[in-house]
């Protein structure tokens, strides 16, 4: 340094790194104190899947795969997949017309098999359908059960009872909660259209409720237990013996009761695997192996950190014909439960558990009225206009898919909590191919976002971080690469809050690696 010369006194920046943003998944009950709240959650998620490296990347889309729709039939809001007995698979759908239709080419065209449920008399698509010994049937609130062979269309059933839109295929029977009482009925075994001979009867839940009080929302097979979920009490009726069938209904009894949760939609009952189901109840997502294990306190649900997204989601079902359907995609590692009143899909991660015992939680925003998953792996969509789609590509029917990211409320540590932070800039490391745009946003002191700047990022052949032997196109795809792109920022406080939509010019994954926040130090406050 020259003789003379002073020394610029520098202001050290203040750094803050969130490695894999996201990787906790979504949480909408964080509460901050003092500023210090843990930065692997996201207070945003949208739009996303986790990828074998933990980073939030984007999910797949969906393409229309119907190519003569229903005509004039509105919403597809059921889909079920018809197995008939020579192990030839079909597509049903109801739809907001309240007619039910048949595809034998996985969707492209429909075919009209309503028969005796016509929109004269259905007028609801609550209709709910199972396979059962070759044949598929069907039933709604305040109808009897349905009969479709393959061929012709739906006929009722005389001798059955009206329903509750209740049924269920297991044990070798047909279940149904007979309309306005406690009554199960089962049918003849292995004879779904026997609903009068001694070899059909009933069961009685009145007697089993606390204080009497309660009404039927679902039935399901769980091993050799059939459970029987109430609103507010889960039932778990065995035979003692076992038989070939799993279980016989004359000599069933209530080997366990769950007091104070239940189900709210029978069609958010999935089965997982490794001898667990999730259902949808009032308070959230449950576990059954958990609300077995912890009677003690039912209302601790997977979804805590979502609780109160989840009562909005359900707030607006309140009196709705569309249910709440989930689907369990073990191909894609997910369980998605498809909320049609908001097209909104409320997607977990099912290949670990965090440290509180739930699991990764994020959103889609996919307009769905119905979704369901074939036993070939697809999942499918049903749409507007009496078409359904299958989760496959990287775009929305031909339109891009808009990642949304926020941090929680971040600080950047306890040694300058007490110092003014003067924003510079963002850094936020991208893994994509093709041109990645997108908006940032930010705010400070739990304040609105109240600043935002656009970016491109365009690929570019050379000058990239990492090089092509390690990260470039002769590991993934053409344009792939690790992206670095700096947000020039505005802007002073304590907490920050950060937010990022990106999306991708090209039908291929986007994945956030690591933000980077960084700030001047000011004055003590």
């Amino acid at each position: 340094m020259p003789i003379g010369q002073k020394q610029k006194n520098r202001t050290p920046l203040a750094t803050k790194a969130i490695p894999s943003p996201g990787f906790n998944g979504l949480n909408t009950e964080l509460v901050a104190g003092g500023g210090f709240v843990d930065d692997t959650w996201a207070s945003v998620l949208q739009n996303t899947v986790w990828d074998d490296l933990g980073r939030a990347a984007l999910r797949k889309g969906w393409s229309n795969v119907t190519t003569t729709p229903i005509t004039g039939e509105g919403e597809v809001t059921r889909i079920h997949e018809y197995v008939n007995a020579s192990e030839i698979t079909t597509l049903i759908a109801i739809t907001t017309s309240f007619t039910i239709h048949e595809s034998t080419n996985n969707g492209a065209t429909w075919t009209n098999i309503s028969g005796d449920f016509t929109s004269d008399s259905l007028a609801t698509t609550a209709v709910r359908f199972v396979n059962f010994n070759g044949d598929v049937y069907a039933t709604a609130p305040g109808f009897k059960v349905y009969r479709y062979t393959g061929t012709g269309s739906f006929t009722e059933i005389a001798d059955s009872s009206a329903s509750r839109g209740i049924i269920m295929a297991a044990y070798g029977r047909l279940w149904v909660p007979e309309d306005a009482s406690d009554s199960i009925l089962y049918s003849g075994l292995l004879v779904g259209t026997d609903w009068t001979s001694t070899a059909s009867g009933s069961i009685d839940a009145e007697n089993v409720w606390t204080d009497g009080q309660d009404t039927i929302q679902a039935l399901f097979a769980f091993g050799s237990s059939f459970l029987v979920f109430g609103k507010e009490h889960i039932l778990v009726y065995t035979d003692g013996a076992g038989s070939v069938l799993g279980i016989d209904p004359t000599s069933m009894y209530v080997v366990d009761t769950i007091e104070g949760t239940g189900c709210s939609h029978q069609d958010s009952i999935i089965n997982i695997g490794e001898g667990d189901l999730w259902f949808m109840s009032d308070v959230g997502v449950q576990s059954l192996a958990r609300v077995l294990s912890d009677k003690v306190n039912p209302l601790n649900t997977l979804s805590k950190n979502v609780d109160s997204l989840v009562a909005q989601l359900q707030g607006l079902h309140t009196g709705s014909d569309s249910s709440v359907q989930a689907v369990y995609s073990p191909e894609n590692n997910i369980v998605i439960y498809n909320f049609p009143e908001s097209a909104t899909q409320l997607v977990f991660d099912t290949r670990f558990q965090l440290q509180d015992s739930t699991y990764r939680a994020t959103t889609w925003n996919i307009a769905a009225n119905a979704v369901t998953r074939r036993r070939n792996g697809n999942v499918n969509f049903g749409l507007a206009g009496g078409e359904i789609a299958l989760y496959s590509t990287y775009l929305d029917d031909d339109a891009a898919i808009v990642i949304k990211y926020a941090t929680p409320w971040a600080d950047f540590g306890p040694e300058v909590h007490s110092q003014l932070k003067i924003l510079k800039h963002f850094k936020l490391v991208v893994f994509g191919r093709g041109t990645l745009s997108g908006t940032a946003r930010w705010g400070k002191d739990y304040r609105p976002l109240e600043y935002s700047q656009t970016f491109t990022n365009a690929y570019v052949t050379s000058g990239a971080e990492w090089g092509d032997g390690e990260w470039g196109s002769g590991n993934y795809a053409t344009g792939v690469r690790m992206r670095n792109e700096h947000i020039p920022a505005i802007g002073q406080g304590q907490v920050i809050k950060f937010y990022v939509e990106i999306q991708s010019d090209v039908a291929d994954t986007i994945a956030i690696q690591e933000i980077g926040m960084y700030a001047k130090l000011g004055r003590r406050v």
